[in-house]
């Protein structure tokens, strides 16, 4: 008689996380001896590069190609790009909300977008 162990399956989830994130482009090393001894590059020239602590390097271990991430409580991780490829899509203000309103209101919704957009 045999003895076989059947091992449950862990549940699965579908994540719904909002956050912010760029595709790495370089990183750079500064062992200057201070803090933030790491720049992360990102793909899209029009941002600014990221300067990270050793300890955020030597936790996440950041790879070019792969997503520096911020989550909606702050919490800073990196994603390899396959895994944040997949589970993600890139969205604008413009495509995650949508209303509608009256002719009277317009002028203000307009002001209203106009400064969202800025931001």
């Amino acid at each position: 008689m045999s003895n076989t162990n059947k091992i449950k399956q862990l549940p699965i989830y579908q994540s719904h996380k909002r956050v912010q994130a760029f595709k790495i482009a370089n990183i750079e090393n500064h062992p200057d001896g201070e803090e933030n001894n790491y720049t992360l590059i990102p793909t899209d020239s029009e941002l600014p590069k990221l300067h990270v602590s050793d300890d955020y390097y030597n936790k996440h271990y950041p790879k070019i190609g792969g997503y520096y991430v911020v989550y909606e409580d702050g919490y800073k991780s990196f994603s390899p790009p396959e895994a944040f490829e997949k589970g993600n899509t890139e969205c604008s203000l413009e495509n995650t909300v949508s209303f509608t309103c009256s002719n009277e209101m317009l002028p203000a919704v307009k002001s209203l977008l106009g400064e969202i957009s800025s931001l």
